[in-house]
């Protein structure tokens, strides 16, 4: 006589396609006192699909979307990595913006390495304007020295002349010169800056003779350094394009005037 058994979770081995297979077992036990067996006892098997399938999809699936994800961060990194390298020659390639504060100014200017602002121009103006103006026999040197490397071969020549005849005549007259500025004035069409004020030539008794004067420049930028490639110091007031416009209508009509003397 026989009795069944039942046996859990028995490894069956490699299924259909390599799927793995377990399953409960059903054995046949021979009982005491029963008669002989002619065969030996065969389990019976009952296999079962544990979700194997579903797992292997499921696998399959991850795996496909980790290599998909990691193709995305690749291209990622190569857009970094180009958009870095246009940034980088783009940054050198820019003229940098540096924000300074001249002399005779309490506003911050802009400056790039082949211009500046106004305010910049008309700051650098007034400091040059002020040491031109205030010019005598024992700083003469020092000044000329102090603006020596921002002015141009030309200009360097002619301001160094217009200081010698300053001194000569400051000595002649045994006079000192005192430069007050009344206001400073860019033009942006020239783009030139006038510095405009009284000069007072103080005598050795105390008596005083004052004058107006201009100091016209044009201020330019050489490797974020001022640059003075035109200088003109005139009495009177700034000739600015306005001015001498008003001049030149005058002086025309003054020119038609005086060619028809008969026409009103």
């Amino acid at each position: 006589m026989f009795r069944l058994l039942f046996v859990a979770d028995i490894p069956q081995g490699p299924g259909p396609e390599g799927q793995l297979l377990c399953g409960p077992s059903v054995v046949l036990e021979k009982r005491a006192g029963s008669g002989p067996i002619k065969d030996p006892p065969q389990s019976v098997h009952t296999p079962l699909f544990l979700g194997a399938d579903m797992d292997v999809r499921r696998f399959a699936n991850t795996w496909n979307g980790i290599h998909s994800f990691n193709n995305f961060l690749r291209v990622v990194v190569i857009c970094l990595i180009v958009t870095n390298i246009v940034s980088v020659f783009g940054w050198i390639g820019k003229d940098q913006l540096v924000l300074i504060l001249p002399p005779n100014t309490n506003e911050k200017v802009e400056i790039s390495r082949m211009n500046a602002s106004q305010s910049y121009k008309k700051a650098w103006a007034l400091f040059i304007a002020s040491l031109l103006g205030n010019i005598n026999p024992e700083n003469a040197e020092f000044i000329k020295a102090s603006l020596a490397n921002m002015v141009t071969g030309e200009i360097k020549l002619a301001m160094n002349e217009q200081i010698a005849m300053a001194i000569e005549q400051l000595k002649q007259e045994k006079v000192s010169a005192v430069f007050e500025v009344r206001q400073v004035i860019y033009e942006p069409e020239t783009d030139h800056v006038f510095v405009a004020g009284h000069t007072n030539l103080v005598g050795a008794g105390g008596k005083t003779n004052t004058s107006d004067q201009t100091y016209e420049f044009k201020i330019d930028v050489d490797q974020y350094s001022p640059l003075i490639t035109y200088l003109s110091i005139y009495t009177g007031g700034p000739k600015t394009a306005a001015v001498l416009a008003v001049e030149r209508e005058k002086e025309e009509s003054i020119r038609k005037q005086t060619a028809n003397p008969n026409k009103p």
